[in-house]
């Protein structure tokens, strides 16, 4: 029995969450939850009319066109770096990195000047505008780009303008600057411009800052239904016409960057031809004046067929030494541009005249590379790991590269002697010739040198112009104008709906708190799950100022409720020999005091003789709300020894058969006195001469004084009250029955509020039944309202 018992106890002892009555506490506080949803729907409201709202622009573009779905990355895939089948998706992947790169996304906030915000005044809030919305230009020069300025208050007048600084008033003209905070700016008057003595706030962002903002809010995706290359730009602004410029700008920035990158080489090329045919032209033109002079100084105009056919020949030799100078030249520029390049290379020319295919195609695979590795930078990390494979193969080409040019080179040399050697014999007839034929050849001979090298080198131009007017096309084609989406935050049904969700949540989330970390009994289920003692009856929450509720012509709930407690009594085995009750709590404000008082009138309206003993010696409180005196009682018949039992028994005169017997003076060492043989007198005396005897005594929680009179009494009678009584007092009593500490113990609920619609529901406020000088205070109407709405009490 014991084991099967000891099961039990553990099994009550470890609780669970219980769902039903957490439901049932949130139908009860229904109340509180409506009103948290109307006060959510309230701020709302508040929130989305006070809220500034922000627009989706987008726009889509087609980036790459035809090259990306044909071999366009084939300079990744003969380097070997990545293979045919992932080129168009690893493509489509840069492009989404370099639309959102720091660098242009630079330029759009610098040509937009969007380091300037400007919004203007209202009422309840400012609105933010465009710097074009203004009657005014800003004009700005930041000493440190990166660093942010307070928010500025801006009056506009016709004379001039007003700067607030933080409280501190500038004014200004049009057209002069002034400086703020080691920033000067200018504003000027836009032309028929119309000021209306507006007020409005600007502030000066960081540069860094700004780029940052606007990347965050820049969306760049493919599109899932789109083909290859297919992108979607979007951004998200207060201000639409922002964001529209800012989409328009980032294209045309992509775009010109694209072309700026791709077309680096040519415009090298273009710029090296360009030094050399202004400098052949210009030695072109110093000959050709020399020829004029020597003509007219001389009048010769014509030489012999001789010297003609010797200058012919003189000139073939020239052009072929002309082809291997160009040639050298551009070998120089190569190796100088691979040998100095360190860690920054730059793409070289090939279209401008290399004969060698060998080195052609080392040139075309070295600037491969190039691209690759300046692609890596732009849009990964200093740290990423394909930058070694790349560098480790530029080392290798740029190697190769150089020992091919040092090699060619020599085949020039020898090229270049060879020719020396016929020259050398065309000029032995040349020295046959008379004097002035010599002198005039010699001039024909430098001229048509140059000539042929002006042409050559402007043939190359011209090649090299239409290839730079053929590729200079966009990157990108827009396919589809800049649309507004509309309004994407606030979305008025999903606030109301976050509003709705918080306040139906809050609350609930209060009230499983208060639940989960609630010590405190609550609930009748509660209590018989727990303990295995018999529960001797219920009392029900009283408003009564009267201490004693029951009477004999009382036939209130309550008063009914003592009557059936009266009667279970009679179960308990209480007769002429099992007649003294001791009645104790756990804690103290349980309401003990009140059921003994009660429980006692209920016994003596049965026609027998009630004796009740105030044996709180510490603080008592039952003589004082009887209106009786304390001078004499309990302690006193303890410590003076000629009293007799007599002595200290009053009569209640309003309620026949009841008799009290008061705590007395209250003595300084109250322990002792309990556990005196004059106590065990005392209640042997009125078994003697009392049909009950009830022993009111101080909670056994707090001190042992209860324990000590349940070896005198027949009957152990503990309080328990909902929503005050510790849910380890029911361990303890289950602790106290199973050890048998007391006699015959059982349980009386104190304290039971009924609530419409869910029956009787323990709570408290009963109006007496305070331990010791616990007193109920008044509250004012609106905290007892809100008290009600959160069932706290």
């Amino acid at each position: 029995m014991e084991d099967v018992f000891e099961d039990e106890y553990q099994r009550s002892a470890k609780g669970s969450f219980n769902l039903k009555y957490f439901l049932t506490k949130l139908l009860a506080n229904y109340v509180v939850i409506l009103v948290t949803m109307l006060i959510a729907l309230l701020g709302a409201y508040i929130y989305l009319r006070y809220s500034t709202p922000k627009y989706r622009i987008s726009s889509y573009i087609l980036v790459g066109g035809g090259e990306l779905e044909s071999n366009a990355n084939s300079i990744l895939t003969n380097v070997g770096l990545i293979s045919n089948v992932d080129n168009t998706l690893a493509s489509v992947n840069n492009e989404i990195f370099i639309l959102k790169s720091h660098a242009i996304n630079g330029k759009v906030v610098d040509s937009l000047q969007l380091n300037v915000i400007v919004s203007k005044m209202g009422r309840l809030k400012n609105q933010p505008i465009t710097k074009d919305n203004l009657p005014v230009t800003i004009q700005v020069h930041k000493s440190n780009p990166n660093s942010s300025s307070p928010e500025y208050g801006l009056t506009l007048n016709e004379e001039g303008f007003i700067i607030d600084d933080n409280g501190e008033s500038i004014k200004g003209i049009y057209g002069k600057s002034l400086i703020l905070n080691s920033d000067t700016i200018t504003f000027n008057k836009k032309s028929g411009a119309i000021i209306n003595d507006d007020t409005y706030l600007f502030q000066l962002t960081g540069r860094s800052q700004t780029i940052a903002k606007y990347i965050s809010q820049l969306g760049v995706e493919a599109t899932r239904n789109g083909g290859v290359g297919l992108l979607k730009l979007s951004i998200v602004e207060e201000v639409p016409e922002i964001a529209e410029k800012y989409i328009q700008v980032l294209i045309h920035s992509y775009n010109e960057s694209y072309l700026d990158y791709k077309n680096q080489a040519i415009r090298r090329a273009l710029t090296f031809l360009n030094q050399r045919l202004e400098t052949i032209g210009s030695e072109l033109n110093a000959q050709e004046q020399e020829i004029g002079e020597f003509k007219a100084k001389n009048k010769l105009y014509d030489i012999s067929t001789t010297a003609a056919e010797l200058l012919m020949k003189l000139q073939d030799l020239d052009d072929q030494k002309s082809q291997y100078t160009f040639q050298n030249e551009l070998l120089l520029m190569i190796q100088s541009s691979m040998q100095n390049a360190s860690d920054n290379e730059e793409i070289i020319a090939t279209n401008n005249g290399l004969s060698d295919p060998v080195l052609l195609s080392q040139v075309q695979q070295y600037n491969e590379l190039v691209l690759r590795k300046q692609m890596i930078q732009t849009t990964g990390a200093k740290s990423d790991p394909r930058l070694g494979i790349v560098n480790e193969q530029l080392a290798n080409v740029r190697s190769n590269t150089l020992l091919n040019i040092a090699n060619i080179r020599k085949q020039f040399q020898a090229s270049n002697n060879h020719l020396s050697s016929l020259e050398n014999s065309q000029n032995n007839e040349f020295n046959t010739l008379p004097e002035k034929e010599k002198e005039f050849v010699e001039l024909h001979r430098k001229v048509s040198i140059k000539e042929a090298q002006y042409l050559f080198l402007l043939q190359k131009k011209e090649e090299t112009d239409i290839q730079l007017v053929s590729s200079d096309t966009e990157r990108s084609r827009t396919v589809d104008d800049v649309l507004n989406e509309g309004k994407v935050w606030p979305i008025t049904l999903d606030i109301y709906g976050i509003a709705l969700m918080i306040g139906f949540l809050f609350p609930c989330f209060i009230i499983l708190l208060r639940v989960l970390l609630n010590q405190k009994i609550e609930t009748r289920e509660e209590i018989e799950n727990a303990i295995h003692i018999p529960i001797l009856g219920e009392l029900s929450l009283s408003h009564s100022e009267e201490p004693i509720v029951i009477s004999k012509n009382n036939r209130s709930a309550i008063a009914e409720q003592f009557r059936s407690i009266r009667s279970n009594l009679s179960f308990m085995d209480t007769n002429e020999t099992n007649k003294v009750f001791v009645i104790t709590s756990c804690t103290s404000g349980e309401g003990k005091s009140f059921v003994s008082l009660n429980l006692g009138n209920s016994l003596a309206l049965s026609e027998k003789r009630v004796a009740i003993l105030e044996l709180d010696l510490r603080k008592p409180i039952l003589s004082e709300k009887l209106g009786l005196k304390n001078k004499v009682g309990i302690s006193s018949f303890i410590i003076d020894k000629t009293m007799q039992p007599s002595d200290i028994i009053q009569p209640l005169k309003a309620y026949p058969n009841l008799f009290l017997l008061s705590s007395g003076p209250t003595p300084p060492n109250p322990g002792e006195l309990i556990i005196h043989p004059r106590i065990a007198e005392l209640i042997s005396y009125l078994k003697e001469n009392f049909d009950f005897v009830i022993l009111d005594t101080p909670p056994f929680g707090l001190v042992a004084d209860a324990l000590n009179l349940a070896a005198l009494s027949d009957l152990s009678i503990f309080i328990i009250r909902p929503d005050h009584s510790l849910r380890s007092s029911l361990t303890l009593l289950n602790d106290l029955y199973k050890n048998k500490k007391f006699p015959n113990i059982s349980v009386i609920v104190n304290g039971i509020r009924p609530r419409k619609g869910y029956g009787y529901v323990y709570g408290h406020g009963y109006g007496y039944g305070y331990y010791a000088d616990d007193v109920i205070k008044k509250e004012n109407s609106l905290i007892k309202f809100f008290k009600r709405l959160l069932r706290i009490t």
